[in-house]
């Protein structure tokens, strides 16, 4: 299987910059202090059929312990990337070649264009604020999580960005019909008290502490060390 992937994917992915990892069985490119992945895997069963995926996401360098973000198997903790998604498509084997075509379209056309539109930390900080933005809860609890991309790239932002998105998408579905005005009402200023709370509050306690604020950038580069010797360890060739 990772033979007839490679066989689609090699030339594309190296077009994009990516590097096939042998031991975690996907591709990886890292820049900016940026990791984003992209797999393909298939799933036999005890029938002919066979599920096939494809999984990709993106963290920081800084991120927690890249040996928890499950790149080899796709199996990230919620708290980590959601935006890494499974796409599975049912086959038979005889078909497995117009599979990954597919599957190479798929990643060509429509999701690799928004990952590398991701090109530095600030990007990564937006590109999560609309996916996944528990990745950065609790920054002064220096938690496994992504957290301390914000202190590295030095983010000062309220959020109040986000937040207008959210109201913008339950106003249009309250003129559907589908929700009422004081639910908007109710639910965004819940969204604002745990942005607040999750994010806002406990990042500028780090800023404004220099004993944490020592702690995280020195925490941040020490697993920048650790994720970088994960990747180097993880033979990057192609198989």
């Amino acid at each position: 299987m990772i033979r007839m992937v490679n066989k689609y994917y090699d030339d594309m992915m190296r077009t994009m910059q990516f590097t096939y990892y042998k031991k975690l069985k996907c591709y990886i490119r890292v820049e900016n202090d940026l990791i984003t992945f992209m797999g393909v895997k298939g799933n036999p069963n005890a029938v002919k059929k066979t599920m096939m995926r494809i999984y990709y996401g993106i963290v920081s360098i800084y991120f927690g312990d890249l040996s928890q973000v499950g790149l080899e198997n796709a199996q990230a903790p919620a708290s980590t990337i959601k935006k890494s998604r499974i796409l599975s498509y049912p086959y038979w084997k005889a078909d497995v070649d117009i599979v990954l075509s597919n599957l190479m379209s798929l990643w060509e056309k429509d999701i690799a264009p928004e990952l590398l539109e991701v090109k530095n930390l600030n990007n990564y900080i937006d590109f999560q604020k609309e996916r996944n933005i528990g990745v950065f809860f609790c920054c002064d609890k220096f938690l496994n999580n992504d957290a301390l991309a914000m202190i590295m790239a030095d983010d000062h932002s309220d959020f109040s960005d986000i937040l207008s998105k959210y109201r913008a998408y339950y106003e249009a579905k309250c003129e559907e019909g589908l929700y009422s005005k004081s639910f908007i009402e109710d639910h965004c200023n819940a969204l604002t008290k745990s942005f607040l709370n999750s994010i806002v509050i406990p990042r500028d306690n780090v800023y404004s502490s220099p004993e944490l604020l020592l702690k995280a950038r020195t925490d941040a580069e020490n697993n920048k060390r650790k994720n970088l010797e994960i990747l180097r360890v993880a033979n990057p060739t192609r198989p």
